[in-house]
């Protein structure tokens, strides 16, 4: 779907492009023109339609486009065979993969500052936990993994940001650390 909708961007920026040049140096009939536009604006709701495709489309282009400028911010650091880096991108897949029991969903958010690794956890916490000390194991194991796993030893923070208690949910019994 991602490489449809880049595409169908690019396609539809190529026709623009084409469509603006065709018309400045003379090959298209402006009346011609004044013609297809009288009649797109006589059809409202089709216009609109196409129009809010057209406009969701590039919208999703340029969150892909950011998204992809955010995943390709890479931490780097040498072993004794080379340079390894590592995407901003992969370390928040890893981090989403980690498994909790008092978690239900993470959403982990990285960023690199001149102090080294910032990890922001956002949490969907499991019922009748205990949320100290769960938030106390969940930071040293993200720290542990990211360290131990991945090699990257510049963490400058790790912080946990808390944003739902979830349901119980039914016919499951809540196992407690």
């Amino acid at each position: 779907m991602k490489k449809f909708i880049i595409f169908f961007s690019m396609v539809i920026l190529v026709v623009m492009g084409l469509f603006l040049i065709f018309l400045a140096i003379g090959w298209l009939p402006v009346e011609g023109i004044k013609q297809i536009l009288i009649s797109i604006q006589e059809q409202i709701i089709p216009t609109i339609i196409v129009g809010a495709l057209l406009l969701g489309g590039g919208v999703y282009f340029v969150y892909l486009s950011v998204r992809e400028i955010r995943y390709g911010l890479t931490i780097s650091f040498r072993n004794p065979e080379g340079e390894v880096r590592v995407s901003l991108g992969a370390v928040e897949e890893f981090l989403k993969r980690l498994g909790f029991d008092e978690v239900r969903e993470m959403k982990p958010e990285l960023s690199i500052t001149k102090k080294g690794l910032e990890i922001n956890a956002r949490l969907t916490l499991e019922p009748n936990i205990n949320i100290p000390e769960a938030t106390i194991r969940i930071q040293g194991t993200i720290r542990e993994y990211v360290e131990g796993v991945l090699g990257i030893k510049n963490i400058a923070s790790i912080k946990v940001f808390i944003t739902k208690i979830a349901r119980e949910r039914e016919g499951a019994e809540i196992t407690r650390p």
